[in-house]
């Protein structure tokens, strides 16, 4: 019995350019979400899948509190605020078809730094890290539907 590598193949340009994920609100109350087209018109998130730059943006962003983490003094603010300013400078980089409050969300980096740094949106900042951590899964699943499967 052999495995071919070739069924869980994925292309290299959505682990740098990212994945566009429809999302929904669960009967929970929380988020959840799948692969779908660029050009759905539904509610969407471009997500990058977790790797390099978002561990060298994390660790830019730790510097300022570096001291405090290794004293353990920091705060659970403080950690949140830190991996929400990572999470919109290297994975959360579009999104369409989504409101805050009645008004469009225009995507901007310091528009991402703002929602995945305010705890009101801590439910869409967990949706975002959950999905850039499941990068081989999803981008596989956008690949199958592409190909009809």
């Amino acid at each position: 019995m052999s495995f071919d590598l070739s069924r869980i193949e994925v292309d290299p340009a959505k682990l740098r350019d990212g994945v566009w994920f429809k999302i929904w609100l669960t009967q929970a109350g929380t988020l959840d979400g799948e692969v779908c087209a660029a050009e759905a018109e539904v509610p969407r998130v471009l997500i990058v899948p977790f790797g390099a730059a978002f561990e060298r943006t994390l660790e830019e962003e730790r510097r300022p509190i570096i001291g405090k983490v290794r004293d353990r003094t920091v705060t659970d603010e403080e950690l949140r605020v830190t991996m929400g300013r990572a999470l919109a400078r290297a994975t959360f980089r579009g999104c369409a078809n989504i409101n805050v409050s009645g008004a469009a969300l225009q995507w901007n980096e310091a528009k991402a730094i703002e929602v995945m740094t305010d705890p009101r949106w801590s439910i869409f900042h967990d949706f975002v890290h959950l999905a850039a951590s499941q990068k081989g899964a999803a981008i596989k699943r956008e690949e199958e539907q592409a190909k009809g499967n």
